[in-house]
């Protein structure tokens, strides 16, 4: 679960689904506001026009009382003259004292909003227009209800709320399957990549016939896997042209030390030596193996071995090697291997030694442990 939320796809489809989301949520906020808005541009409207109709009425004197309510946005009408005195109204307002005391300039309609009116608890909106009749100035109030605007903004908002979620799961899911499917080759590079050891660099990539990036990607990655496969390939061939080489002036010094009978046990023993290691180097590049040459593994007194190394080095050493501590150990292993490893460690502990080396074997309830320790400037904490 921690690859997957870690990985390039997630955070991709995390990306967009933010995005999509952010970018509907504010659609949807300024959806309800246009909505709103045109609602209440449509009541306005309905009630100018009927305002339009009571003032030509009055001009004519031909108004009734009560004011009959056709349109069914206008659900109240109040006519009041200059005294404040109701002089007409609709049916629904009737012995009703006047609505309001706004009181609108002449040529300039006003409109406000009202909680109530007396025969409705529920939100109006209302015009008020100063207007000529036959008797004198009067006031002209317009009322239409605002529910069916209240009621359209919260059916949209109760949608949205519904619909923009749904939505963006939706697109998120989307993303998901899509990044999936693109980074598809990349995730079978990879695994391809992950199966090459590191001794077979012949396999290849799969390259997607596309000629996008990972197209390129793939392409690149086989062109790099083909230089390293020329590079191994000559290294393993200088490695054998190498041994090869060395293997015939090696036995040449052999049969003479051998023919003229030189009793120089430790430059036979060292000509030996050299042979085994040219015979691994062989080995080596012939089975392509990053590892060492099958171990020829038996039961040794690893003690023989400390002795036999810690005296060869012994001979060259510029310092004493301290061996009192080495106690007998039987162990299974291969005292050509073994031997190398521990002359290495002496050379260099004798190369940087101030005045003594010592080497410590001991058997314990974990294991073996063989340590060689100098009393040189040692090795960098950082290194």
């Amino acid at each position: 679960m921690t690859t997957a939320l870690g990985s390039v796809r997630f955070r991709i489809t995390l990306a967009a689904t933010l995005v999509v989301g952010i970018v509907l949520g504010v659609g949807g906020v300024v959806l309800i506001r246009l909505q709103s808005d045109a609602l209440s541009r449509s009541v306005d409207t309905a009630l100018r026009l009927r305002a339009d109709d009571i003032e030509s009425l009055l001009l004519q004197g031909s108004i009734l009382n009560p004011v009959a309510v056709t349109d069914n946005e206008v659900a109240a009408v109040q006519v009041v003259d200059a005294n404040g005195t109701v002089v007409a109204a609709s049916a629904n307002l009737a012995g009703q004292p006047r609505l309001s005391a706004a009181q609108p300039r002449r040529g300039a309609d006003m409109l406000f909003d009202v909680k109530t009116l007396p025969f409705e608890p529920e939100p109006f909106r209302m015009l008020a227009r100063q207007a000529d009749a036959s008797g004198g100035p009067v006031t002209i109030y317009v009322a239409a209800t605002a529910d069916d605007a209240a009621e359209s903004a919260a059916i949209l908002r109760t949608l949205l709320l519904i619909g923009i979620p749904l939505v963006t799961v939706f697109a998120g899911a989307g993303v998901w399957l899509l990044v999936g499917r693109a980074f598809a080759p990349v995730e079978g590079i990879r695994r391809e990549v992950a199966q090459i050891s590191d001794t077979d660099f012949s396999r290849r990539v799969p390259e997607p016939r596309t000629q996008d990036e990972v197209g390129r990607l793939a392409r690149t990655m086989n062109g790099m896997l083909a230089r390293v496969e020329h590079a191994y390939e000559l290294q393993k061939s200088f490695v054998a042209d190498a041994a090869h080489e060395l293997r015939s002036p090696l036995a040449s010094i052999r049969t003479q030390l051998e023919v003229d009978n030189i009793v120089d046990g430790d430059l036979h023993a060292e000509v030996l030596r050299m042979q085994r290691l040219v015979d691994d180097l062989l080995l080596l590049a012939s089975s392509g193996a990053a590892r060492q040459p099958v171990s020829e593994m038996r039961l040794i007194d690893l003690e023989d071995v400390v002795d036999a190394e810690s005296e060869r080095v012994r001979k060259q050493s510029p310092v004493p090697i301290d061996v009192t501590r080495v106690a007998p150990v039987a162990v299974r292993g291969d005292p050509e291997l073994i031997g190398r490893a521990l002359g290495n460690l002496l050379q260099n502990a004798v190369r940087f030694a101030r005045s003594e080396v010592s080497v410590e074997l001991s058997e314990g309830p974990d294991g073996v442990m063989l340590a060689v320790t100098d009393d040189g400037p040692g090795i960098r904490a950082e290194d």
